[in-house]
């Protein structure tokens, strides 16, 4: 028979021994365990950067639901974008086989002084597009207007009409039109500076022959007399875009110019390369004469 005294001793023991079981053991009992322990982890969430870099490069294949809005204005369809959630302003043109000839046009503008539009190349239902920027101000779209004596004479002050004149220079150098008022337009932006612009453009490169067809002088005489200073030539206007003057070594102020042009042509589409020897012969007969 059992004691008062030694079931008193036996409850002791048996808690003091859960006590130092329980708070001095249970990390290696654990360590111990057979049971594995499955560590949750959050599920992966797959991060998107802003895609509108406007830089003439490619964005991708999309369906029409990537137009969230869109309108009609001065013959141009503005349109509001929606890639991964980031929005933007754009004006969007059916570019066909001439896509990546647009953009890399576009980029080349800032080798030869002038401001860019900015671009993207995409595809949408199947249908090739270039996407330009358009000008905003607190999320408002800037409309583009077109090319008018009127604008010109109003910014003179702002140099407009020797902007339009480089404009069609660079436009002739590289085999671009058609250079009619209704084709250019004048761009605001945010800013408050003014320059011209253009979205429906053509092409005359001859691969063939390796030429630009630009020798029938694609803006017309009336129009040339209109927007270029007295006197002035297609050279001397793409001299002084390039602040080349006549004690300067041609094959020195070619060779950044080159650089750059063949670093946007193989960023954008190296099969394209096949321009770049056209855009050098076509500079170096400019820069001689």
């Amino acid at each position: 028979m059992m004691t008062s005294s030694e079931e008193i001793r036996t409850s002791e023991e048996i808690h003091t021994s859960e006590e130092i079981r329980t708070s001095e053991d249970i990390r290696e009992d654990v360590k111990n365990s057979q049971v594995k322990i499955r560590v949750l982890h959050p599920p992966r969430i797959k991060l998107h950067t802003n895609p509108y870099m406007w830089d003439g490069t490619y964005l991708g294949n999309f369906d029409y639901t990537v137009i969230t809005n869109e309108l009609v204005y001065s013959n141009l369809r503005y349109v509001q974008l929606t890639i991964w959630e980031f929005k933007t302003y754009a004006i969007l043109v059916n570019s066909g086989n001439e896509t990546n000839l647009r953009c890399i046009y576009d980029e080349l503008k800032e080798t030869f002084n002038l401001p860019k539009t900015g671009s993207h190349s995409i595809i949408i239902d199947s249908k090739y597009y270039v996407i330009y920027r358009a000008s905003t101000s607190s999320g408002t779209i800037l409309y583009d207007d077109e090319l008018s004596e009127k604008i010109v004479k109003k910014y003179d002050y702002l140099n407009l009409r020797q902007r339009v004149a480089y404009f069609f220079t660079f436009r002739h150098l590289l085999g671009v039109s058609p250079n009619t008022v209704t084709n250019v337009k004048i761009r605001y932006s945010g800013s408050g500076f003014i320059y011209p612009v253009s979205f429906n453009d053509k092409f005359t490169v001859d691969v063939k022959n390796n030429i630009i067809k630009n020798s029938d002088r694609l803006i017309t005489v009336r129009n040339f007399d209109k927007w270029f200073p007295k006197d002035a030539t297609f050279s001397s206007m793409i001299k002084e875009m390039l602040h080349f003057n006549q004690y300067d070594s041609i094959p020195e102020a070619m060779s950044p110019i080159m650089n750059s042009v063949t670093n946007i042509i193989y960023r954008i589409d190296r099969d394209l390369l096949y321009i770049e020897n056209i855009i050098r012969n076509t500079l170096i007969d400019y820069l001689e004469d």
